[in-house]
């Protein structure tokens, strides 16, 4: 096999590389995606381990009215946003409405279950160590709660769980994460290392070596107690929402309802 040596020479003296303002402008549009992707990868796996725990609660007391309590938070979190295919114009105060609505039923229905806890305990079978089901569900033989203390852990865990969801889903602003992640890539050069040294002072050092150059990506930190309290400041004020263009085609329909808004 006969190899061209002065055609790799000359290809690889004629090789372009990328400037350095490319490299920055690619860092960010993979920076963006990487802090997107890890946004909703968070969420999800938080929301997995919220349903986890819920059903293990649920194995340990057996009682449908706490079930239903920690399901209905779950709902209300997860909706707290109308989806946008639906075509809702939401308003600010809408939105922070629906945000302290959902908080105010994190805290008053995980205080009602630990209250409900602390003063009966645990479910007993007949023999005082199994379950012997529910109304609707049978776990024969389950094993019972030791004592309260299992369950006010388990109760204080799933509240905390739920705080943190009610803070991804609701106080988190996606725009606001993606966007720093954007600056922060034009403030840092990675062929400079005295540009990190300047903007030093201004940038925690999560964030420089958590760039994306090196790999790793600094996403969010999460002030629970501080956003717990900005959410409860917030008044609420139920409004009529405007729907958008996709009733439009419904209000022709006969039977259907010619009204553009909904009061909730």
């Amino acid at each position: 096999m006969n190899i061209n040596l002065e055609q790799h020479i000359r290809e690889f003296n004629t090789r372009q590389y990328p400037t350095q303002e490319q490299t920055i402008t690619n860092n960010k549009q993979i920076l963006y995606k990487r802090k997107k992707y890890f946004l909703r990868d968070l969420r999800e796996s938080i929301r997995l381990i919220e349903i986890v725990v819920i059903a293990i609660i649920y194995l340990r007391d057996i009682s449908l009215f706490r079930l239903f309590i920690r399901s209905t938070i779950h709902f209300g979190i997860v909706n707290i946003h109308p989806p946008p295919e639906i075509g809702i114009d939401v308003s600010e105060t809408h939105k922070k409405s629906m945000i302290k609505i959902a908080l105010l039923n994190v805290i008053s229905g995980n205080i009602i279950c630990i209250l409900f806890h602390l003063l009966f305990g645990p479910e007993r079978g007949h023999d005082s160590s199994r379950l012997y089901g529910g109304i609707s569900i049978e776990f024969i033989g389950e094993r019972v709660a030791y004592n309260r203390l299992e369950l006010l852990i388990l109760d204080l865990f799933i509240f905390f769980i739920q705080l943190v969801l009610h803070n991804l889903v609701g106080v988190v602003n996606d725009a606001e994460i993606l966007e720093q992640s954007t600056q922060q890539a034009e403030l840092i050069d990675p062929t400079n290392s005295s540009s990190a040294c300047a903007v030093g002072g201004s940038i925690d050092k999560a964030h420089i070596e958590g760039d994306g150059y090196d790999g790793n990506v600094f996403l969010l930190s999460i002030d629970l107690i501080g956003n717990i309290k900005q959410v409860m400041k917030h008044e609420i004020s139920l409004q009529r929402l405007d729907i958008g263009d996709s009733s439009q085609s419904t209000q022709n329909i006969p039977g259907s309802f010619h009204s553009r808004g909904v009061f909730v």
